[in-house]
């Protein structure tokens, strides 16, 4: 059975609060095939925009979306 992406990114039930599903990206970016497949596909000609929606200030801050690149 062929892996998707999704399947290289570790999901934590409940991190850092309950009903949060934590997406752990550094398994994805730790396994090669898994780092090429993400690369290739978001070099692919169909993708117009990339969104990134980070959390990286405090807890009760907001999500912030962002547009990383667009073709």
């Amino acid at each position: 059975m062929k892996k998707a992406v999704k399947d290289y990114i570790r999901t934590i039930v409940d991190f850092p609060h309950e009903v949060i599903l934590f997406c752990d990206v550094t398994t994805l970016f730790a396994d090669p095939r898994g780092f090429r497949m993400c690369v290739d596909l978001l070099q692919a000609p169909d993708v117009e925009m990339l969104i990134a929606v980070t959390q990286v200030a405090k807890p009760v801050d907001p999500p912030t979306p962002a547009v990383v690149g667009r073709r």
